[in-house]
């Protein structure tokens, strides 16, 4: 698809489903519990596991999610 052939999201950013893995620098949770609040990433607990968020070429739809 041409860029801008879909509206922007909340955050003003457009096309954000697939196309890359994102290596974040948020420590992996099983919960959200205990998160921040203000948008900082959350780096208490084992960083040995660090959250990926997005998805690949190869994935399909249903592994996609946006939230806000």
């Amino acid at each position: 698809m041409p860029v801008g052939s879909f509206p922007a999201n909340a955050l003003g950013l457009h096309k954000m489903h697939g196309k890359i893995w994102e290596w974040c620098e948020d420590v992996n949770h099983s919960d959200y519990n205990g998160a921040p609040d203000n948008g900082s990433a959350w780096t208490a607990g084992d960083s040995s596991s660090r959250v990926v968020r997005g998805a690949s070429w190869c994935d399909g739809p249903k592994y996609l999610r946006s939230g806000l």
